[in-house]
């Protein structure tokens, strides 16, 4: 009874729009049934199709009885096919019991920043905006942390929370994993006998630490042992989480080896594990394990990557890795010699540049498309035409839909003049 409930408030609420739906969410057919294909429109209201059928979807789910939270981290990071969908999102009037909480790096947003330009708007547009400063601890918050973790009286403790404050400047994380590298460093130390801990400030004034927390978790990683470190480098390539069976495609390992290795970093406190599943403790773990691969190597792991999800996605034959293999493929395209190869990425970026385009991501689409026609030899028209007219289309398609005129001008220039030619 609640499944055909719920059946029948998203037909309602989808309409005949349910095609666009199931383009993002196929999981979606499972309980509306098949949806018929869309006509196709111009730009514009292909995105405002699209957003208007995601309000209704929202709103269909939000519901008094049923209200619902979406939470969003490191929207510092967000792109703008995103954040236009978000600004739909929280002015949709019928969404009432939607509650969106997002957060973000303040030091890494600025007035011009699209996220900040788009608060603005939305409030200009009545929504309802809160904002939650959290600051960093304050010299007398640290001054108290420290003196609990070393079971010390606030004076006592005072020399070594104001060295501990002056090093991370009160964040938090970098607080607590300070103190975790002094004391695996013998810095800070139980004194058994007396009961007490023991700290020597001028020991770890010489020690020189780092006040970076990307160089403090690289330097702790760098004392794992080094298979560990080989599965972490490669699982910060692949997102903040990540699978076993993923992580083995692309180490080339047996997942045993892997969920060993792993293990080291579990018990340090740098991963959490939920059976097959892993993540990252916190960005910067992630960014200080991506920090440890030499830059001049990034293009080649980065093909690597792509080359063996590529095969592994062929024998499944999904479309779920489709982004993720054009990604790393495209970070390393410089290197690939076989002009076959460059061919088949680039139908591989065609095909993805038309799902991005399908949902509304023109900005990501013209990347995918203009990377496309990066990877086509000289004499692309003569040798590879579908592939060259297609991509060369679509990528005038979406230099049309994001406002690039100039592109437009010399993309369609050159399309006219091969149309012809043809």
């Amino acid at each position: 009874d609640q499944v055909e409930r719920w059946r029948q408030r998203l037909r309602e609420a989808l309409g005949p729009n349910g095609r666009l739906l199931a383009d993002v969410l196929p999981e979606i057919e499972r309980l509306v049934g098949p949806q018929e294909p869309m006509p196709e429109l111009p730009a514009a209201e292909t995105q405002s199709r699209l957003h208007a059928t995601l309000q209704r979807f929202v709103a269909a789910i939000a519901q008094k009885e049923h209200p619902v939270v979406l939470f969003l981290d490191d929207l510092q990071w967000v792109d703008a096919a995103s954040l236009k969908l978000l600004e739909q999102l929280v002015t949709y009037t019928e969404a009432a019991h939607l509650l969106l909480l997002g957060a973000y790096r303040d030091n890494e947003v600025g007035p011009a920043h699209p996220l900040q330009l788009s608060l603005t708007e939305v409030k200009k547009r009545g929504a309802v905006v809160s904002d939650i400063v959290l600051a960093p601890l304050s010299a007398a918050h640290v001054g108290a942390l420290v003196a609990e973790a070393v079971h010390a009286g606030a004076e006592q403790a005072a020399p070594l929370a104001s060295l501990v404050y002056e090093k991370t400047g009160g964040n938090p994380f970098f607080v607590l994993q300070f103190l975790l590298a002094l004391h695996q460093e013998g810095l800070i130390a139980l004194d058994a006998e007396a009961g007490a801990w023991r700290w020597d400030l001028a020991a770890i004034r010489d020690k020189g630490f780092t006040d970076n927390v990307v160089e403090l978790m690289a330097g702790k990683l760098l004392r794992l042992s080094v298979p560990t470190q080989d599965a972490l480098k490669l699982a910060a390539c692949l997102g903040n989480r990540l699978d076993l069976d993923t992580l083995a495609v692309v180490a080339n390992r047996p997942a045993a080896e892997l969920c060993e290795a792993l293990e080291e970093a579990v018990r340090e406190g740098l991963i959490l594990s939920q059976g097959a599943t892993y993540r990252f403790l916190h960005d910067r773990v992630q960014q200080a394990a991506y920090s440890l691969i030499p830059e001049g190597q990034l293009a080649e792991v980065h093909l690597g990557i792509g080359r063996l999800l590529l095969k592994a996605r062929r024998a499944e034959a999904g479309e779920d890795a489709l982004f993720d293999v054009v990604g790393h493929l495209n970070h390393g395209a410089a290197l690939i010699r076989s002009q076959a190869e460059r061919d088949e990425l680039a139908a591989l970026n065609l095909r993805a540049g038309r799902k991005a385009k399908a949902a509304a991501a023109f900005q990501a689409a013209a990347a995918l498309f203009a990377a496309g026609l990066a990877l086509l030899a000289a004499d692309r028209w003569e040798t590879q035409y579908e592939l060259s007219y297609n991509l060369t289309f679509e990528r005038a398609h979406a230099a049309y839909a994001t406002g690039s005129f100039d592109d437009l001008e010399q993309l369609f220039s050159a399309y006219m003049w091969h149309l012809v030619d043809f």
